[in-house]
């Protein structure tokens, strides 16, 4: 019967270095009680990342424990314990997955990494028509190295802010992701926006009063961020067509005090013909 080894020395250690100790031979794939021990580490540091690990954290070592995977070693396993490597490759899964997640908290921590790069590369896709930039483009108005966007686009890409496009041509095409779309939707440039422009052209050129319920209604509608957001921007609008009337007013009224002096001169020299008075035609 084996013994039970003592693996104290590892509980805070990395996946990384729990991988090498299989290759040391320290653990007999042979005995389940090694395997179960070893096991046990594997899932507490699991936890341990999940719970406070960093992203890039998380996915240097899921990378390091998916090398297992290929080896010899793993292969004995999966034949003399075939529920072992099950658990193995299911934890690897699961770590792999966080490392690709895209929560708010991964994509928070993302957007605002790399000097807020990132967030850049979504306003620059947003103001495009069709979404996209080549990678060439990208560099060049960001004026960055190519290592240096490799990092930032490879993060984008794994939480599906981005996604890299190399089939059609040389240069690579970057496209908003479904979560870089969510976010530009959201934060970057929200529906709303082009309603609100619509309606601001819409009031200078025909200088009809606003509606303010149905402009409320409707910025709710495209999203915006609350009842309150919606109603002062309704107000707004409202305050600043009844400015806009109230200086057409005065505008008019300025020109008309400055034509009706040459009325009564034109006037006049009608009379003096014959003519029908213009007074008659006169601004009241």
């Amino acid at each position: 019967m084996t013994a039970p080894i003592d693996l104290s020395g590892y509980l805070n250690s990395s996946l990384g270095d729990l991988s090498r100790i299989l290759e040391t031979g320290t653990i007999s794939t042979d005995s389940r009680k090694h395997l179960t021990q070893f096991t046990a580490l594997i899932i507490e540091r699991v936890l341990t990342l999940l719970r406070t690990a960093s992203r890039s954290q998380i996915i240097e070592e899921s990378a390091a424990f998916s090398s297992v995977f290929g080896t010899r070693l793993f292969e004995q396993v999966r034949e003399r314990q075939p529920e072992v490597a099950g658990a193995w490759q299911t934890l690897s899964d699961l770590l792999h997955e966080a490392g690709r997640k895209s929560d708010v908290a991964a994509v928070d921590s993302i957007l605002s990494s790399y000097a807020g790069m990132p967030r850049k590369i979504l306003e620059m896709l947003a103001a495009v028509s069709d979404e996209q930039l080549s990678r060439s483009e990208v560099r060049q108005q960001l004026a960055i190295s190519e290592s240096y966007l490799s990092h930032i686009l490879r993060e984008m890409d794994e939480a599906a802010l981005v996604y890299r496009d190399r089939t059609k041509r040389k240069d690579v095409v970057i496209r908003l992701g479904p979560t870089g779309r969510d976010v530009v939707e959201r934060r970057i440039y929200p529906g709303w926006i082009d309603y609100l422009i619509e309606v601001i052209d819409s009031s200078q050129r025909n200088r009809a009063p606003v509606d303010t319920a149905e402009i409320e209604s409707v910025l709710l509608e495209r999203g915006a961020p609350s009842p309150l957001v919606a109603k002062r921007i309704a107000e707004a609008l409202h305050g600043n067509h009844s400015a806009f009337a109230l200086q057409c007013g005065i505008e008019f009224k300025r020109k008309e005090q400055e034509i009706d002096p040459h009325f009564d001169q034109i006037a006049s020299r009608l009379d003096a013909t014959g003519r029908t008075p213009v007074s008659q035609f006169a601004v009241q």
